[in-house]
């Protein structure tokens, strides 16, 4: 190799490296403004599905000279297929989530969780989402 085709050769590939992590940066921003659906309960096989809308929540308190504020995660119910969800707001902490997947396991629930504001495309992929495993109950058989 010739010295000015190496010398290239070398700067091409720092070129490539310098911007490897910029691209990963890029990518990283990008998702974080479009997080994935996240699928959760009874993932197959089920009767139901409940579509959240998953986000951070504030609560305020003016307690004459102070205010307090608490910050936590919610779950809202935005829609439901073939099933009626018992409440329509979750604060999201273990003990509930321990629930709620009792009961897609005991009622055969998947639920679907859309991180962020509620778009039409997401709404609409979360529906698909849940219509793709959804089964009806097989014919009961009977002997006469």
């Amino acid at each position: 190799m010739t010295p000015k085709v190496l010398l290239r050769f070398v700067l091409v590939t720092l070129l490539l490296a310098a911007m490897a992590p910029l691209a990963s940066a890029a990518h990283k921003r990008s998702h974080k403004k479009n997080p994935a659906l996240m699928p959760w309960g009874t993932l197959t096989q089920n009767k139901g599905c409940v579509i959240f809308a998953q986000h951070r929540k504030t609560r305020g308190m003016y307690w004459g000279v102070a205010v307090t504020t608490e910050r936590y995660n919610a779950l809202d119910v935005v829609e439901t297929i073939h099933y009626t969800m018992p409440r329509k707001h979750y604060r999201e902490n273990q003990d509930t989530l321990n629930k709620l997947e009792n009961l897609a396991v005991r009622d055969r629930i998947k639920f679907v969780n859309i991180p962020g504001k509620v778009t039409p495309q997401k709404l609409e992929e979360a529906r698909h989402m849940c219509r793709s495993s959804i089964v009806s109950d097989p014919p009961s058989h009977t002997n006469h």
